[in-house]
């Protein structure tokens, strides 16, 4: 069987977000400075260095591998379904919001404690917070929106209206275990339009080995720690608050399907895996392991994952990209297997 294995280096993203030199040890030459992530795939936003093999092309590349160092809270984001990637490519305006034509599932594995706020609380749950946060009568709309369990409703009206809460009345409410992660939400964005959505979220706390699927349509943003991402090939971002850039609120609000909830796994040490997902996820922290599915990517995050049949010796913060045929990997450390189903 003919094997045709590529060795690659990560491409840095240098977003405003990222750790001061938080992807160092993954890329020592890279520049001093916010290091948000490292991407290890074909995409054209972020292509990676090929260090030996043949180069990757991106019709053959269906998922994206990154490590990620998130310094600061990320954006509320929402990404397009096949329908609403359709319908917004149906005129000029709504197709300059989109990065490619893919649809975006992605998980997130911690390497270290990761906060993030990631799908909607429960209508009544999200109803009394809020009430809590929003004076009368400008809060009355949100709240009675919220209790008809209409969220989009009642997102829409405080995007459009600027409607601003009072952030600490509403982390006194909080559970400490939830107040942990919005206390960061709120020192980097305090007057941000979308801080009462994010109020309207699920803030949880991912363990160092715990993954979280995240499907499109499912409402997310992640907003500290370090973690290795796996997601399928495209950069389809829609935000609804929580940053600087363009706020697509009808997009994102036509996109987002407020029942979603993420899936949390426990670990992956064994190849884990949701309905609806198009790729599954290893983490192999030692032994063999063996690859044969084309367009599957094997990161090292440390330690060593090598193959003398096929001549690759990955260290970390290189990853090997399967074209054809199967690659055998004897793994000394922590190696991450992004297969496409």
């Amino acid at each position: 069987m003919v094997t045709n294995i590529s060795v690659m280096s990560g491409a840095l993203q240098a977003y405003a977000w990222g750790r001061i030199d938080g992807l160092a040890q993954w890329a020592p030459d890279a520049a001093v400075g916010p290091q948000a992530e490292l991407w290890f795939g074909a995409h054209p936003n972020g292509t990676s260095v090929i260090v030996t093999g043949d180069e990757i092309a991106a019709h053959a590349a269906p998922v994206l591998v990154k490590i990620l160092a998130a310094g600061s809270p990320l954006s509320l984001q929402v990404h397009p379904n096949e329908q609403a990637i359709t319908e917004l490519l149906e005129t000029p305006e709504t197709a300059q919001l989109l990065a490619d034509r893919g649809v975006k599932s992605e998980v997130l594995i911690a390497l270290e404690e990761f906060h993030v706020l990631a799908g909607l609380r429960p209508k009544n749950e999200a109803a009394d917070l809020l009430a809590v946060g929003l004076s009368a009568p400008d809060g009355t709309t949100v709240v009675a929106a919220l209790r008809a369990g209409d969220y989009i409703a009642a997102i829409r009206e405080v995007l459009i209206t600027g409607l601003k809460v009072d952030a600490n009345a509403m982390l006194v409410a909080l559970p400490q275990s939830e107040r942990v992660v919005m206390e960061r939400v709120v020192a980097k964005y305090p007057d941000d339009i979308g801080l009462a959505v994010a109020f309207m979220m699920q803030p949880r706390s991912l363990q160092a080995g715990e993954a979280m699927f995240v499907q499109a349509g499912c409402l997310h943003a992640y907003v500290d720690g370090l973690g290795v991402e796996v997601m399928t090939s495209s950069d389809n971002v829609l935000r609804l608050g929580l940053t600087p850039k363009h706020i697509a609120i009808d997009a994102g609000l036509a996109s987002l399907e407020p029942t979603l909830q993420p899936t949390v796994v426990a670990d992956c040490l064994n190849e884990a895996s949701i309905a609806g997902i198009p790729f599954s996820v290893q983490c192999v922290p030692s032994g063999e392991v063996r690859i044969a599915e084309a367009g599957a990517i094997a990161l090292c995050v440390s330690g060593s994952a090598t193959s003398a049949a096929a001549g690759v010796a990955l260290h970390a913060g290189l990853a090997a990209f399967v074209h054809e045929g199967e690659l055998t990997l004897a793994i000394e450390g922590e190696t991450f297997i992004a297969r496409p189903l």
